[in-house]
């Protein structure tokens, strides 16, 4: 006989025993199952009316159920799991008359085995598969990750003109606790290479699409996550293909750049305004000077204008109110870092990153004020990269991963290894090895377990050897033990923190680590495609208490510094280790 029914039969001779009939038990509420470490995954559940002892059971790989433990209690820790690996449970409450129903906990991975010099790199899990090729990716406030590419999974008929492959969107949505996928299409628009980001009341906002070539829808879509559906926008005055969409301090949305329905530059920026009509800003056209208008780097200031940063080489700040207009123009560098990436790694501190032909260098832009900008070279990267992934971590570091020699649907020259920028020594370190080529319509985004999803790459259709429909997962170094013993660290806990934040606002926080606490970070949540994340930045709040609980934390005084939306919050404690963040909403 099974050992595992053995016990079961065993157990249920015992309650048995019990004195008086019990009603039948209810099934346990919900599982929930999380990775401690490589070795360990802790399972835990609501106790069930009637209950007297619980099953649990687990499924390896995908394989069938099979007896894991037996007892009163409702918390369980799995030590005999096995590093990078797939594994879902479920849990059904006994007593002397039966069981209940099985309640599960969708799937879980494993983290991979660390390496020795995993503190300082971080490692890369094993390459999974992908619905698609995923070449846009959001993060949403319910904490599901959205991604598409185009009408099909890999772009069979992304060049061709004919109005009938541009009329929907097959888009994925994944649930990073349970692994779990289900559709969320669009059934309007084809999506390919629209500008996207997510609203201050939690929608996405898209604007453009795809119509062939470099030919631009004028459509706008909505997703809202609370309904579970898409819906159109105005139309702008003319299409855009590689668009830029930028949060605004007011809650507007700022529209820069792409191709038009003709593959024309569309040189006429519109603000989505709060009432959901779209603003010209006719007095602030891009066709009077070199702004590469395919997904140019914008960003918002510290004084709430918006600023030009690439990739082609002129600087310019941007009033957005009214009908628009430019400022100065400024030289940054001198290259045209087409397909590189920028990020604003505090408020008002820009880094610039490689691109061209391809480039290892970097600029370093300082716009926390009006005036000419603060242009100085930043330190190179080991590598060239063009069609990289520029990524924020939870520490305020950035993270790039990918890339190659500049040639679109290519994977000769890839770089596989990965670096990790730190602001505060303004220095690159080496960075762990990817196993998958990540190069032009790839993608990557932070996670609020603080990890990085790294996805994508070509989507040139049937028999293109460089599509790739899969994902890898990457753990950055502060989620090991600093000591370089090779172990994951143990993380702070949060267990609470407020749903909204109000600017300037002192809250709290919960954690029964609160007196190893050491920071406290906001980082906004990523819309990422080709190489620019139009949506992330990242602010150290002020810690202003501890308690033995509790933590008293400032918020950011103006939304010119952290525009109104959708923020991960984190806490780090003096190792730099993150807890799992929290989603809030500044507003």
């Amino acid at each position: 006989m099974n050992p595992g029914k053995m016990i079961l039969l065993g157990l249920a001779v015992v309650l048995a025993a019990c004195a008086g009939p019990d009603p039948a038990p209810a099934k346990p509420a919900v599982l929930e199952a999380i990775t401690l470490s490589e070795r360990q995954v802790r399972l835990s559940w609501p106790a069930a009316a009637h209950a007297r002892a619980y099953e649990i059971e687990r499924s390896t790989a995908g394989g069938a159920y099979e007896p894991l433990a037996q007892g009163a209690a409702t918390a369980y820790v799995d030590s005999t799991v096995a590093a990078d690996q797939r594994y879902s449970y479920r849990v059904r409450a006994l007593n002397w008359g039966g069981a209940s129903g099985w309640a599960e906990s969708g799937a879980v991975i494993t983290p991979p085995k660390p390496t020795p010099r995993a503190h300082l790199e971080g490692v890369f899990g094993t390459a999974r598969s992908w619905p698609l090729v995923a070449t846009h990716a959001v993060l949403l406030p319910d904490g599901t990750l959205m991604s598409w590419y185009s009408q099909d999974a890999i772009g069979n008929h992304r060049d061709n003109t004919d109005p009938i492959y541009h009329t929907g969107t097959r888009v994925d949505l994944w649930n990073p606790r349970t692994l779990e996928h289900r559709p969320a299409n669009n059934s309007t628009t084809d999506l390919l290479c629209v500008g996207h980001v997510v609203l201050s009341d939690g929608r996405l906002f898209a604007a453009g699409g795809n119509l062939g070539g470099t030919n631009g829808s004028d459509h706008t879509n909505y997703y809202d996550p609370a309904r579970g559906a898409w819906a159109r926008g105005p139309d702008m005055a003319a299409g855009r293909w590689y668009p830029t969409l930028t949060l605004l301090p007011n809650e507007e949305v700022l529209i820069t750049g792409g191709s038009d329905a003709q593959g024309k530059d569309n040189p006429a920026p519109e603000v989505l305004q709060r009432d959901g009509t779209l603003r010209l800003l006719s007095n602030a056209r891009t066709d009077t000077w070199d702004l590469n208008h395919w997904y140019p780097w914008m960003f918002v200031t510290p004084t709430g204008r918006v600023f030009h940063a690439g990739s082609s080489n002129r600087l310019r700040f941007l009033e957005p109110a009214g009908q628009g207009a430019w400022g100065e123009g400024y030289p940054r560098d001198g290259k045209n870092r087409w397909y590189g990436s920028a990020v604003m790694y505090q408020a008002g501190k820009i880094l610039v990153i490689g691109g061209g032909g391809p480039d290892a260098t970097t600029t370093l832009l300082d716009v926390s004020a009006d005036g000419e900008p603060g242009v100085r070279p930043g330190p190179s990267m080991r590598f060239g990269r063009t069609h990289f992934d520029a990524t924020l971590l939870a520490d305020g570091r950035v993270f790039v991963n990918g890339g190659n020699d500049g040639e679109k649907f290519s994977d000769e020259a890839t770089v596989y290894d990965s670096e990790i920028w730190d602001p505060q020594s303004n220095a690159w370190a080496p960075g762990a090895r990817a196993s998958v080529p990540r190069n032009y319509h790839s993608t990557a985004l932070l996670l609020p377990d603080g990890t990085v999803w790294t996805a994508g790459g070509g989507g040139c259709g049937e028999g293109c050897g460089v599509n790739h429909p899969n994902y890898e997962i990457y753990y950055p170094p502060y989620l090991f033990e600093p000591d370089g013993s090779g172990r994951y660290a143990r993380r702070p806990s949060l267990t609470g923190a407020p749903r909204t934040l109000g600017y300037g606002q002192r809250f709290t926080l919960q954690s029964p680590d609160a007196p190893s606490i050491a920071s406290v970070s906001l980082v906004a949540l990523g819309a990422a495609t080709h190489g620019f994340n139009m949506n992330q930045r990242f602010m150290k709040l002020t810690l202003e208490g501890k308690g033995s609980a509790t933590l008293e934390v400032r918020a950011p005084a103006s939304p010119n510094l952290a525009p109104p939306g959708f923020y991960l919050l984190f806490i780090l404690d003096g190792r730099g280790v993150p807890s799992v963040g929290e989603i809030a909403r500044l507003e």
